[in-house]
């Protein structure tokens, strides 16, 4: 799909970037695994990812650090937060995700801790996990911990399809804008 679209549009092989939510997210995941494709993709950005075990084999070498960006609200009833049993198969945690890229990444094996700024999260609702240190060249990890998050996109508004009603999944908002606050800045930070 890469080559076709370079060959079709006028696209920078050096910003080509993926991202997904839920089994897209896995999808996203199993690009990041599979070396002849990851070696043409940029960054990486997950969203309420499913990440199964069948699909998800930590072992797989790439020839680079990779750039790991991820999104998961805790109240995830889809996609739990801590794996288990879900539509028909296995899932891995979203922390042992985030440790295993933190690994492949050659990242010291702890996070650093933070979170949003007081005036963006008063209630310090969102933890963010960050591996960046000692890692290869180029490779990070950032994980979003959303407290009381659902399998949502992060976004502030809700989108046309809810009609202005507030419920569940989709038609739910968070503090902030995952899409234009973190993840367009996380990939314009990295070129091939």
């Amino acid at each position: 799909m890469i080559a076709t679209l370079q060959s079709t549009f006028c696209v920078d092989s050096s910003r080509i970037y993926a991202t997904g939510k839920s089994n897209g997210a896995g999808f996203v995941n199993l690009l990041a695994c599979t070396p002849s494709i990851a070696s043409k993709i940029a960054a990486f950005a997950t969203v309420s990812a499913a990440f199964y075990t069948g699909t998800f084999n930590g072992d797989r070498p790439t020839q680079r650090a990779l750039p790991i960006l991820d999104f998961h609200g805790t109240a995830d009833t889809v996609v739990s937060y801590n794996g288990g049993q879900s539509h028909g198969g296995t899932q891995v945690s979203i922390d042992n995700f985030r440790q295993g890229w933190a690994s492949r990444n050659d990242c010291q094996n702890k996070s650093t801790i933070s979170h949003l700024s007081a005036e963006t999260d008063p209630q310090q609702l969102v933890e963010i996990q960050t591996w960046n240190t000692n890692c290869k060249t180029g490779g990070i990890v950032i994980g979003y911990k959303i407290t009381a998050g659902q399998h949502s996109w992060p976004r502030t508004t809700l989108p046309a399809k809810c009609n202005g009603n507030v419920g569940t999944n989709d038609c739910t908002t968070t503090v902030f804008d995952a899409t234009s606050s973190f993840i367009i800045p996380f990939f314009n930070t990295y070129t091939l």
